[in-house]
């Protein structure tokens, strides 16, 4: 036979070439094959960033730019038996810091914020969101929300997205020592591996007289 290309997808239905398909760019040459020789190789595939959070077979093409005659052209694929896990992505506040230790109520301080993406797949777009906190806990009874928040357009796998934020404090927050809080995913608009992990807060404080 003539030379050709072996081509991968993963599949959600053990189908090589329908429509919930994910193509690899990944091919693999195969040389001329005499009658009934074989060609055997451990080829490294690279998964797409885009790819969806999802458990997938891993199917193979033989001679898939079809550069080969063959007696049968309707037995070159073959899936596995196995699946593969994309996991989903995983959001967390990996840095929060404040040079700022006095603000009055109304007025506004810069925030330096990360986000990373530490899962196993893209996130899609979100928000991160700032409260202040009497106890270094985000999201309890004595939070004072401000309206500040950021918008990530999305953030690729071990990616961080890194801001200085101006927060505004709101104009009735009472006087006291607040802990400046910030949650990942505020709007839960992305499906994450862990819900749980998505905030973080200052470990000092900042005095609102």
């Amino acid at each position: 036979s003539a030379a050709s290309k072996v081509a991968f997808r993963l599949s959600l239905n053990n189908i090589y070439g329908d429509a919930d398909d994910v193509v690899i760019g990944t091919t693999r040459s195969v040389t001329a094959l005499a009658a009934g020789a074989s060609s055997t190789a451990s080829t490294t595939l690279t998964i797409p960033s885009t790819t969806a959070p999802n458990s997938y077979y891993l199917c193979a093409r033989a001679d898939s730019a079809n550069t080969v005659v063959e007696t049968d052209e309707s037995n070159n694929t073959l899936c596995s038996s196995t699946l593969v896990t994309v996991p989903p992505p995983d959001l967390i506040v990996s840095a929060l810091s404040t040079t700022a230790t006095t603000a009055a109520p109304g007025t506004s301080i810069y925030m330096s914020n990360s986000i990373k993406n530490q899962g196993g797949s893209k996130a899609g777009a979100s928000i991160v969101a700032f409260h202040l906190s009497a106890n270094a806990t985000y999201g309890d009874g004595d939070d004072i929300v401000s309206a500040t928040s950021r918008t990530i357009a999305s953030l690729a796998i071990n990616s961080t997205s890194t801001a200085s934020t101006s927060v505004k404090l709101p104009l009735t927050t009472p006087t006291g020592t607040y802990y400046i809080c910030a949650q990942a995913d505020d709007a839960n608009t992305v499906t994450e591996s862990s819900e749980s992990n998505n905030a973080a807060c200052t470990s000092t404080t900042i005095a609102v007289p």
